[in-house]
């Protein structure tokens, strides 16, 4: 028993060597972490042979401590493999890195947005502010590695890409596992493309990570966009999601969730309803922005009865516009049970 973290034991598999023919990164991972020192690693890379470099490394993981750290290693450079050696278990925490910029207009509203939901996503959510004195990549591995959080979620703005917190070593990022980092692009309106330039050739590999978008303006973003911004998070790193199940009475209530209300009035229901809701953002990317006007996410309403309310319901969805485009050809749509089709409901539209 105990309450430390759980062990992942290993599948067995005749392939365990050759799940490591590219030992560099994992080699990168333990030095850094200082789990092997530059003389250690420098030994295993002279080996002629992957297998030879293989044996060299297994010898030199003598301790249960090594021993984790080669997992979380082999869990973050070659995540196809993590199932053949032994790991701990992640926790629950969610981290967001950053250097303090646009820490009023995003940081801070996205931390206090995340941290209300993340007990219904069974996840916790913590910052650390990145000094001069760190670099920031080595931070992230830090977390990944020694600390075993469930992901790391950096916000990369051009100041974290200034010499004083990225390394200017040019070394390789050696993060593979997708689901362990997911990266904030935060740049002023406009400037996109050069912070995307700067940052293919500090570390174009991040780029290939699932990740997010915000450009700033001089008005603070909406809570919208933050409430977005935060659901995007909480799904990318939650595993699974535990729905609130609410009850509806005759005398009516308002329930809110993940940036979506609804209000059943007084006499909606006869006799008590349960029911739960699901609300799945819809990645915001270049061909949803193209294709459609506004985006809304996706609600789910799971009710133990299926029946009509005897009143209308009120519901009312965060929406994400594209600029210049107007909402009278904006439709939305229903559909209830399998099977059936979809039909038209009745909009209202207010700006936030």
């Amino acid at each position: 028993g105990g309450d430390g973290p759980a062990m992942i034991e290993p599948t067995p598999s005749t392939d365990d060597v050759r799940a490591v023919h590219t030992i560099g990164p994992v080699l990168d991972c333990m030095e850094l972490s200082e789990g092997l020192t530059l003389e250690q690693c420098d030994v295993i890379r002279r080996q002629l042979t992957y297998v030879s470099r293989y044996k060299e490394l297994v010898a030199m993981v003598t301790s249960d401590m090594l021993l984790r750290l080669l997992g979380a290693a082999i869990e973050v450079c070659l995540p196809d493999s993590a199932s053949k050696f032994c790991r701990e278990e992640r926790s629950d925490e969610i981290v967001v890195l950053h250097v303090g910029d646009y820490n009023d207009k995003l940081v801070q509203p996205l931390l206090q947005q995340a941290d209300k939901s993340a007990s219904m996503y069974g996840v916790s959510v913590r910052e650390d502010v990145i000094t001069p004195e760190d670099v920031f990549t080595d931070k992230l591995l830090d977390y990944l590695l020694t600390r075993n959080v469930r992901m790391v979620v950096p916000i990369i703005s051009p100041q974290v890409l200034h010499d004083r917190y990225w390394s200017t070593l040019g070394y390789e990022f050696c993060v593979r596992n997708k689901d362990l980092v997911f990266p904030v692009f935060v740049y002023p309106e406009g400037a996109r493309d050069r912070l995307l330039e700067v940052l293919r050739r500090r570390c174009e590999d991040m780029l290939e990570l699932a990740s997010l978008e915000v450009s700033m303006t001089e008005d603070p973003l909406s809570s919208t966009k933050i409430g977005l911004l935060s659901t995007d998070v909480m799904r990318k790193a939650s595993t699974s999601v535990v729905l609130n199940t609410y009850r509806i009475t005759a005398e009516g209530c308002t329930l809110e969730e993940d940036g979506v209300t609804i209000l059943f009035p007084k006499g909606s229901v006869q006799t008590e309803r349960t029911l739960s809701l699901e609300v799945e953002m819809l990645p915001i990317t270049d061909k949803i922005t193209k294709a459609f006007s506004a985006v809304t996410p996706v609600l789910t309403v799971h009710q133990d009865k299926d029946e009509d309310f005897l009143e209308p319901v009120t519901v009312t969805l965060p929406w994400a516009w594209r600029s210049g485009c107007s909402s009278g050809r904006t439709v939305l749509m229903e559909k209830r049970g399998r099977g059936r089709q979809w039909s038209v409901l009745r909009t209202v539209y207010q700006e936030t």
